[in-house]
């Protein structure tokens, strides 16, 4: 008999989903705290760039043990590819609705948090969508 509760750990949206909120809000937190950013050689690191390097890391990661069937650090790679969609999306968010003066008030503009918003209830539907296909699935 199948289970009609579903077990939203199998689901790996749920990882991204979860990822890319905590990488958002630790973003929005980071710039409303620090208000500058780290810079090397002159050259100042947005979250872009960490978000580039956790999309690339957790997609090596997730294609890599997918194959093997280690379902924890799949788990954690798919953590860390959501945290690169989050905080790539919201640089680019910023990016895309506000000058290129990097200000705490444009930072928090009504648009660029609606940007967030949208972007995480996308993510929401596609998680609700893999919860609905594999339940499907199942039966």
């Amino acid at each position: 008999m199948v289970s009609k509760h579903r077990n939203i750990t199998e689901n790996p949206f749920t990882y991204v989903l979860i990822g890319a909120i905590i990488a958002i809000l630790a973003a929005r937190g980071y710039v409303l705290i620090i208000r500058t950013n780290f810079s090397i050689g002159g050259v100042e690191m947005h979250h872009v760039f960490y978000g580039v390097a956790l999309l690339i890391i957790g997609g090596f990661i997730y294609f890599y043990t997918n194959q093997r069937e280690k379902r924890g650090i799949a788990r954690f790679a798919l953590f860390l590819f959501g945290a690169g969609c989050g905080l790539v999306a919201d640089e680019l968010n910023f990016f895309t609705y506000n000058s290129s003066a990097y200000s705490l008030i444009q930072y928090y503009s009504e648009s660029n948090v609606y940007s967030d918003v949208f972007l995480l209830l996308m993510l929401f539907l596609l998680f609700l969508i893999g919860l609905n296909i594999q339940t499907k699935s199942k039966r």
